[in-house]
């Protein structure tokens, strides 16, 4: 599910990039050399409305039953972020 999420964020803005294995590699790893510093601030909070998200409904699916939704966290990501 994780994957398919950050698939479909990475094709929304247009990128292709390479995810590392830990979580704190990834979020060193994921700014845009093309950005400025405050681009890519707000490139990282981008990451952050993508993790939350994904940890919201991950909740969802184990506590309350619910379907895995790639397309809905994306919705909401979109709303949020």
């Amino acid at each position: 599910m994780v994957k398919e999420v950050w698939d479909v964020c990475e094709r929304w803005v247009g990128i292709l990039s390479v995810r590392q294995e830990s979580v704190l590699s990834h979020y060193h790893h994921f700014q845009l050399s093309m950005l400025i510093t405050k681009g890519n601030q707000l490139w990282k909070i981008l990451w952050v409305t993508i993790v939350i998200e994904t940890w919201i409904h991950r909740n969802k699916v184990v506590f309350r039953n619910e379907f895995v939704d790639s397309v809905k966290i994306f919705s909401l990501i979109q709303i949020r972020g």
